[in-house]
């Protein structure tokens, strides 16, 4: 069940109010635990910062551990699905080669007739298809595709 409103609780409550609240812990962690929901609200942004600036430790991670993620609310009523970056990429990648493999069969067409001849207007699209589709695949299935992350290992 998600939280509803601050003013419907009949329970004892805990406020802090004040202008900043800073909670710190100097040697280890702190922990932010509830029953139902623990809910994080800002009116211009919220941010998560791990590991020192500048650094580069891989042992630095936000890690979300949950059965469903939703980011964003749904829209329609319907939530969309996080696609992973790599089942993405290797879709791509099975597509453009179905693609390619029928635009190479389409590029050795011939007219039947008196004599084979090509079919100029099929030749000429399936040769223009081949080129965009080898743009496609280097564009979109390369470490630095715009559609993987440079930051994180998703989409």
């Amino acid at each position: 069940m998600a939280f509803v409103d601050f003013n419907n609780f009949e329970k004892d409550t805990v406020i802090l109010n004040s202008d900043r609240v800073i909670l710190n812990s100097k040697d280890d962690s702190v922990f932010v635990l509830s029953k139902k929901t623990v809910g994080v609200s800002a009116v211009e942004s919220v941010h998560f910062n791990i590991g020192l600036r500048g650094s580069k430790n891989e042992d630095n991670k936000f890690i979300i551990n949950a059965p469903n993620i939703q980011l964003g609310l749904p829209e329609n009523g319907v939530n969309e699905p996080i696609a992973k970056a790599e089942s993405v990429i290797a879709f791509i990648t099975d597509i453009i080669g179905a693609l390619d493999a029928f635009s190479a069969s389409l590029s050795k067409s011939n007219a039947l007739g008196v004599g084979v001849s090509g079919i100029p207007n099929i030749n000429v699209a399936a040769a223009t298809l081949k080129g965009k589709l080898k743009f496609y695949k280097t564009k979109y299935t390369q470490q630095d595709s715009p559609i993987r992350s440079k930051v994180s290992k998703t989409i």
